[in-house]
């Protein structure tokens, strides 16, 4: 009976945890996409839209860590969230993790992206035209606050914590990364090279998410490379490099991106290894 009861609960574990994981998503994001709008309409100049973002922001990571109705729901939310403050060695190595994999990251998206032939126009919001250059700053780094928070607490909090309690976490991570990947592509430039560091993206915040058993360097890490990205994406700072390779080839520039990439990828792999040592350790003690 086992073997005929396994199939059902996987499909049903991973179907509750994919629905879940994105309508938290889409919960979380769409009030701010749409005081974004609203904000472009009336009184343009004023970034008044920033405010009420963090407001909302506030309430709905209250919300998903357990406050509010029902009350039956709390303690669960609360777990499902894993927004746990760090300490000690798991503190220090997270904070090296993150920042070394941000390196790694980064620099992974600033090299597939010269695999894409479009203009670099065509990651730019329209909006961008119409709006003074301080409003556009601070919607930037909004959209990076809101982006990393809210994706990181429903793919890495909610979805994965879901799926964890059911499979291996190497199993959960990789059914987030399909998740995660296949939303990105389709609500954004469809273009297949960014698959590679969105999926890369996945891994690693999955991985530290579930050896740090906290949410907060994720979502660390997501806020910094959105917000490492978005000003040369939008325009407001150099050149976004779409389709360079196709003009350049292999040069000096991309040969020593992809130096950078290997030993900072090298490095972060050594800190989530030292992590897991430490999550063993830690097993070992309770």
């Amino acid at each position: 009976m086992e073997p005929q009861n396994k199939r059902p609960n996987f499909l049903l574990t991973t179907a509750l945890a994919v629905v879940l994981g994105v309508v938290i998503a889409a919960l979380g994001l769409l009030p701010w996409n749409i005081l974004a709008q609203l904000n472009v309409r009336w009184w343009p100049n004023v970034p008044w839209c920033a405010p009420i973002g963090l407001l909302w922001l506030f309430l709905f990571c209250s919300y998903l860590n357990g406050a509010g109705w029902p009350a039956a729901t709390a303690q669960r939310r609360n777990k499902l969230l894993r927004a746990l403050p760090l300490q000690g060695n798991t503190l220090r190595w997270s904070i090296f993790a993150g920042a070394i994999g941000l390196i790694a990251l980064v620099t992974l998206y600033f090299i597939a992206v010269q695999f894409v032939d479009l203009q670099p126009s065509a990651f730019q919001p329209r909006i961008i035209a119409t709006l003074p250059f301080g409003v556009v700053v601070v919607a930037m780094l909004m959209t990076a606050v809101v982006a990393g928070v809210v994706e990181e607490a429903a793919y890495r909090g909610y979805m994965q914590g879901i799926l964890e309690l059911r499979f291996h976490a190497p199993v959960a991570i990789a059914i987030v990364t399909i998740v995660f990947t296949a939303v990105h592509l389709f609500g954004g430039s469809k273009v297949l090279p960014l698959a590679i560091p969105v999926c890369a993206t996945s891994i690693a915040l999955g991985a530290l998410t579930t050896l740090t058993r906290s949410v907060l360097p994720a979502t660390v890490v997501h806020v910094l490379a959105d917000a490492a990205t978005l000003p040369v994406e939008w325009g407001l700072v150099g050149k976004l490099p779409t389709g360079r390779f196709y003009r350049s080839g292999l040069d000096a520039a991309f040969a020593g991106s992809v130096l950078v990439l290997l030993l900072a990828s090298a490095a972060a792999v050594a800190a989530l290894l030292k992590l897991r040592a430490i999550a063993k350790d830690r097993q070992t003690e309770a």
